[in-house]
Protein backbone atom coordinates (compact mmCIF):
# COMPACT_ATOMS: atom_id res chain seq x y z
CA UNK A 1 0.00 0.00 0.00
CA UNK A 2 1.68 3.84 -1.12
CA UNK A 3 -0.04 6.40 1.03
CA UNK A 4 1.25 8.60 -0.98
CA UNK A 5 4.69 10.48 -1.31
CA UNK A 6 5.58 12.27 1.72
CA UNK A 7 8.85 12.97 3.31
CA UNK A 8 9.69 15.66 6.08
CA UNK A 9 12.76 17.69 4.21
CA UNK A 10 13.32 18.08 8.00
CA UNK A 11 13.85 14.86 9.68
CA UNK A 12 16.61 16.39 11.79
CA UNK A 13 16.53 19.40 14.28
CA UNK A 14 19.30 21.46 15.97
CA UNK A 15 18.32 22.55 19.19
CA UNK A 16 17.64 26.15 17.37
CA UNK A 17 15.77 25.18 15.12
CA UNK A 18 13.09 22.38 16.97
CA UNK A 19 10.33 25.01 16.47
CA UNK A 20 11.13 25.46 12.77
CA UNK A 21 10.97 21.54 12.45
CA UNK A 22 7.69 21.31 14.38
CA UNK A 23 5.91 23.79 12.26
CA UNK A 24 6.78 22.49 9.41
CA UNK A 25 6.05 18.89 10.75
CA UNK A 26 2.85 19.81 11.48
CA UNK A 27 2.01 22.35 8.27
CA UNK A 28 2.90 18.66 6.19
CA UNK A 29 0.76 16.50 8.09
CA UNK A 30 -2.33 18.87 7.69
CA UNK A 31 -1.89 18.97 4.50
CA UNK A 32 -1.51 14.85 3.91
CA UNK A 33 -4.92 13.88 3.66
CA UNK A 34 -5.17 15.26 -0.26
CA UNK A 35 -2.19 13.20 -0.90
CA UNK A 36 -3.39 9.67 0.22
CA UNK A 37 -3.77 7.42 -2.76
CA UNK A 38 -5.24 4.17 -1.46
CA UNK A 39 -7.88 2.88 -3.71
CA UNK A 40 -11.54 2.30 -1.89
CA UNK A 41 -10.33 4.07 1.36
CA UNK A 42 -12.35 7.17 2.89
CA UNK A 43 -10.07 8.81 4.86
CA UNK A 44 -11.59 10.13 8.42
CA UNK A 45 -8.70 12.26 9.52
CA UNK A 46 -5.26 13.42 9.58
CA UNK A 47 -4.40 14.42 12.35
CA UNK A 48 -0.75 16.41 14.03
CA UNK A 49 0.05 14.79 16.82
CA UNK A 50 2.70 16.72 19.38
CA UNK A 51 4.84 14.73 21.75
CA UNK A 52 4.07 14.77 25.08
CA UNK A 53 0.39 15.16 25.04
CA UNK A 54 -2.76 12.52 25.57
CA UNK A 55 -3.46 9.98 22.92
CA UNK A 56 -7.38 9.43 22.41
CA UNK A 57 -8.21 5.69 22.09
CA UNK A 58 -11.47 6.52 21.46
CA UNK A 59 -12.38 4.33 18.39
CA UNK A 60 -10.99 1.20 19.87
CA UNK A 61 -13.65 -1.72 20.26
CA UNK A 62 -15.11 -2.09 23.78
CA UNK A 63 -12.86 -5.28 24.44
CA UNK A 64 -9.73 -3.57 23.94
CA UNK A 65 -10.84 -1.42 26.82
CA UNK A 66 -11.91 1.91 24.66
CA UNK A 67 -10.48 4.92 25.94
CA UNK A 68 -9.67 3.84 29.66
CA UNK A 69 -6.02 4.09 30.00
CA UNK A 70 -4.90 7.57 27.62
CA UNK A 71 -1.32 6.90 25.93
CA UNK A 72 1.03 9.81 26.04
CA UNK A 73 3.09 10.27 22.83
CA UNK A 74 6.54 10.27 23.37
CA UNK A 75 7.26 11.56 19.98
CA UNK A 76 5.35 14.13 17.40
CA UNK A 77 3.85 11.70 14.70
CA UNK A 78 0.96 12.26 12.00
CA UNK A 79 -1.86 10.05 12.57
CA UNK A 80 -4.02 9.11 9.78
CA UNK A 81 -7.35 6.99 10.20
CA UNK A 82 -8.91 5.67 7.31
CA UNK A 83 -11.73 2.72 6.20
CA UNK A 84 -11.11 0.69 3.13
CA UNK A 85 -13.29 -1.38 1.42
CA UNK A 86 -12.62 -4.76 0.49
CA UNK A 87 -16.19 -6.30 -0.91
CA UNK A 88 -19.22 -5.33 -0.70
CA UNK A 89 -19.52 -7.12 2.52
CA UNK A 90 -16.40 -5.92 4.04
CA UNK A 91 -14.22 -3.09 5.62
CA UNK A 92 -10.64 -2.63 7.08
CA UNK A 93 -10.35 -0.07 9.30
CA UNK A 94 -6.82 1.02 9.93
CA UNK A 95 -4.62 3.81 11.91
CA UNK A 96 -1.07 5.11 10.83
CA UNK A 97 0.73 6.79 12.79
CA UNK A 98 4.30 8.59 10.66
CA UNK A 99 6.81 10.27 12.59
CA UNK A 100 8.75 13.03 10.66
CA UNK A 101 11.27 11.12 9.24
CA UNK A 102 9.10 8.79 7.44
CA UNK A 103 9.93 7.79 3.96
CA UNK A 104 6.91 6.51 2.15
CA UNK A 105 6.87 3.70 2.42
CA UNK A 106 4.14 1.20 5.08
CA UNK A 107 3.96 -2.57 5.12
CA UNK A 108 0.64 -3.61 7.20
CA UNK A 109 -0.25 -7.05 8.37
CA UNK A 110 -3.03 -8.71 10.31
CA UNK A 111 -5.34 -11.23 10.24
CA UNK A 112 -9.89 -11.88 10.16
CA UNK A 113 -11.35 -10.06 12.85
CA UNK A 114 -10.21 -8.87 15.93
CA UNK A 115 -6.50 -9.40 16.03
CA UNK A 116 -5.76 -8.10 19.48
CA UNK A 117 -5.71 -4.65 21.37
CA UNK A 118 -1.70 -2.80 21.21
Amino acid sequence: MYLGKYQSQYSTSSSNGSDHHSSSFQAECESFKAKINVTNANVHSVTYVPAGVNISMADNPSICGGDEDPITSTFAFCRIALNVTTSSKSQIFMEAWLPSNYSGRFLSTGNGGLGGCM
